[in-house]
């Protein structure tokens, strides 16, 4: 004879107080605990791949100037460019390069900015490479 016999057949206890918890918030007691809130998204961060900003050669700044000059003489009217540009990452160092490819509505030489038919702004000094569509380009 076990120990507990007496009490396996007894009745379940059932509150006339407080309603029965469901299942699902019953087992969600025994859910692992995250102690460090913000850790795992920590470490996901850190993971997250950035590439450091290339400083550019005299001769490719030289080929980026002759290119926005080129450009500059096709204006006013839409001239299609290609453009890799670096963008920086806003939470941590480095960034990464996007190629871009649209219509230049002006160059703002004032503000260092191409600015395209769809309005997007591109800072000149985070140009990479620039091509005019259609003429013979480096990449």
């Amino acid at each position: 004879m076990s120990k507990y016999s007496d009490m396996i057949h007894m009745p379940h206890h059932v509150s006339k107080t407080r309603p029965r918890m469901k299942t699902i918030d019953r087992a969600a007691q025994f859910a692992p605990f995250a102690a460090m809130v913000g850790h795992a998204a920590a470490v996901q961060e850190t993971a997250r791949y950035t590439e450091s900003k290339k400083i550019l050669t005299e001769t490719e700044m030289a080929v980026i100037d002759q290119e926005l000059q080129d450009l500059e003489s096709l204006l006013p009217g839409p001239v299609a460019v290609e453009v890799v540009y670096f963008e920086a990452d806003l939470l941590k160092a480095g960034g990464k390069y996007i190629r871009y490819k649209g219509e230049v509505k002006k160059i703002d030489a004032y503000n260092k900015k191409i600015i395209f038919m769809d309005d997007y702004e591109l800072e000149i000094e985070c140009i990479a490479e620039i091509a005019i569509v259609g003429k013979e380009s480096s990449f």
